[in-house]
């Protein structure tokens, strides 16, 4: 229904009402608007028919299926995928996944004891009350079968758990709807909510629409605090493997406490309110949900290539999983690998990357920089993943974002290795290693105030000067004590010149401008540009000997003066580097190499915001390595550009080392 412009805010030129709700979300109106946002979608969004793991001819079925009848059946049986197809009939069925909690006591499981019991049919009636009410969703929806992970895996049987666990990223990613039970805390309670008809629209606010066809319009909607009480907060999204069934699932129907929300991978959800009308609270929120995300990196137009590398875009996409994905519960600590094992190979199937126990080999060592938020005792279910993997910690993790320059790794990872029980990549990890080349140091280091998470430390090289950082340990078994003495991996640091007068150097973004406030001299008196190595630096930043930059550099301004500074990963550059990131015609080339290989360091003013480094602690040897080995029990930061410079001088007076790490 629409208002006309009467109303008393200016800036509204017309409204539109919420939809009146009946008193049940199990109402043929809720169910009939669900099948209404189901049926547009598999008619009119190409980009929800089918992600990575999607065959386009439906021609997979999981194992088993549950066998729910047609309207009126009072029965349901456990069948098996290959008694729905047979020859010469090849049509597969459409089928429904649930997404729920499974509760501390579930009272119904397929064991190998059951198996026939199941297989023969057991009343629709007995069934646990979320489950019946999935029915009437699937009935509804014209679908037969369902799939119920309870039922349809073998709960007594390690081997069916371990075949079945890996095909989660088809199971979902070919399903016709995913359920999600967001209101019920267990089986027993229902998926369907009682509710006061208006209760959902006394909480409104005038907000705007995000609609080609209606630009002009305002839509009534629930407050941005009202959704995310009802969905971003439920009790299921901070379930581990229901993080992995909504991120692949094309459609995902939700029945929250107060209505039905709707979601698919056009981006956009729908309220059972507003049913024709993006949220505008999703429009903020909408390039982090999963379901934005899955569109984004899992349909490709036919013809299209994929990359062959993990690209920036794509790490900064996992790496804002894992922090979600990290900060959920599991009930068997055991199933980390698993819970996000579909989600892996949806990445691997987009970007091409090789997966090491929820890393990726391209940029490794930037994704080595994890923290643990609120540390968590070892988990005791053993070994898990090596220890250079958030995989090997409980709690939720956190990496630096990839940013728009480039830091210095110092770290090179010469081999990584992680083994598996089977051949599929993204579980079951039994053991592995990352053999690295890079500055390991010893220091010192005591607490010098118990504020905040764990307290501050300081530490020092030489007991000359000591310098503040922050400690994050992996876990509560790994927190560091009052004093003592640590080993470091330093693995990047990100460094700022500044030049001490700004008509000395100015290069802007780009080079599309450059010019020097002395003669860099002619171009026949070019100086070598070849790769210089730490070695070459020995004498550290205050060196006067000529130094060359390194592939990355950029300028960027300090806030909104002119000043400006060249960002760098190191001091190495050839001619060739420059052109390949600025893309600069013949004569810009011969200025850069002229003026960059004349280039003193005491151009410069110095800032080292920021380096990062693996706190290490020794263990025995790999056999048959020759290296130091080591296993990773944190990670130290500095944030202070007097310590981020003395480290780096550090840094540059060592030699390389080679170390393992398991």
């Amino acid at each position: 229904m629409e208002l006309g412009s009467s109303c008393n805010c200016p800036h509204l030129h017309k409204f539109i009402c919420p939809e009146r709700l009946q008193d049940s979300t199990s109402s043929k109106q809720t169910l009939d608007q669900a099948l209404s946002w189901y049926e547009k979608c598999i008619s009119s969004h190409e980009e929800c028919e089918g992600g990575a793991f999607a065959t386009t001819e439906r021609d997979w079925l999981p194992t088993r299926l549950v066998d729910v009848g047609v309207q009126g059946d009072k029965d349901w049986r456990l069948v098996l995928s290959a008694e729905i197809v047979t020859p010469p009939h090849t049509t597969y069925p459409l089928y429904m996944t649930l997404s729920y909690r499974w509760g501390s006591k579930p009272t119904l499981l397929l064991l190998s004891s059951t198996m026939e019991e199941f297989r023969r049919g057991k009343p629709i009636d007995d069934l646990p009350q979320t489950f019946k009410d999935f029915i009437q969703v699937a009935r509804h929806f014209n679908v037969r079968y369902v799939w119920i992970d309870c039922i349809c895996i073998i709960q007594d049987s390690i081997d069916d758990w371990e075949r079945e666990a890996p095909t989660m990223a088809s199971v979902y990613s070919n399903a016709a709807c995913n359920i999600a039970a967001a209101a019920a805390s267990d089986p027993e309670q229902r998926l369907f909510t009682s509710r006061e008809p208006l209760d959902p629209r006394d909480k409104i606010v005038a907000a705007a629409i995000f609609s080609a066809d209606a630009t002009n319009y305002y839509p009534l909607v629930n407050s941005n605090e009202h959704f995310a009480e009802q969905f971003e907060s439920s009790n299921l999204k901070q379930r581990g493997w229901v993080f992995q069934e909504w991120f692949l699932s094309p459609r995902v129907l939700h029945f929250t406490r107060d209505q039905t929300i709707w979601e698919c991978c056009d981006g956009a959800m729908k309220s059972e309110i507003f049913p024709s009308h993006q949220l505008a609270w999703d429009a903020e929120s909408d390039k982090t949900s999963a379901k934005s995300l899955r569109a984004q990196l899992g349909w490709v137009p036919a013809g299209s290539e994929f990359p062959e590398f993990m690209t920036d875009q794509c790490l900064d996409t996992w790496t804002r999983q894992v922090q979600r994905y990290s900060g959920c519960c599991l009930t068997d600590p055991r199933d980390k690998l698993f819970a996000i094992s579909g989600v892996a190979k949806h990445f691997m199937g987009v970007c091409g990357d090789t997966y090491y126990a929820g890393m990726w080999r391209t940029k490794l060592s930037h994704q080595l920089c994890w923290k643990v938020d609120t540390p968590q005792p070892r988990p005791i279910c053993g070994y898990r993943a090596p220890s250079w993997s958030w995989m090997s910690v409980d709690g939720m993790t956190k990496i630096e974002k990839v940013r728009k320059f480039n830091w210095t790794y110092w770290a090179d990872v010469a081999d990584v290795k992680v083994i598996t029980k089977t051949d599929d990549c993204t579980v079951a990890v039994t053991g592995g290693f990352l053999r690295a080349r890079g500055c390991v140091l010893s220091v010192k280091y005591d607490r010098y105030t118990k504020k905040g998470k764990g307290g501050k430390h300081r530490i020092t090289f030489d007991e000359k000067c000591w310098l503040r950082v922050e400690l994050f340990p992996d876990t509560t078994e790994d927190e560091f004590g009052e004093t003592g003495c640590l080993q470091l991996l330093v693995l990047q640091t990100l460094v700022l010149l500044k030049p001490h007068r700004r008509d000395n150097v100015v290069w802007l973004a780009g080079g599309k401008s450059l010019n020097a406030g002395r003669n860099p001299g002619p171009s026949s008196q070019k100086t070598d540009s070849k790769m210089t190595s730490a070695d070459d630096n020995a004498q550290g930043p205050n060196d006067e000997s000529t130094k060359t930059l390194e592939k990355g550099v950029e300028l960027v301004s300090e806030d909104a003066s002119d000043v400006k500074y060249i960002v760098c990963e190191g001091f190495k550059c050839c001619r060739e580097d420059l052109e390949d990131h600025f893309s600069l015609d013949d004569g810009q080339a011969s200025q850069i190499e002229c003026l960059i290989c004349k280039m003193t360091l005491t151009d410069f003013h110095w800032h080292v915001p920021s380096t990062s480094c693996l706190v290490l602690e020794p263990v025995k040897a790999v056999e048959g390595a020759r290296e130091k080995t080591y296993r990773r029990v944190g990670l130290l930061m500095t944030d202070s550009d007097a310590c981020g410079r003395h480290m780096l001088q550090e840094i540059i007076r060592q030699s390389p080392q080679e170390i393992v790490l398991i």
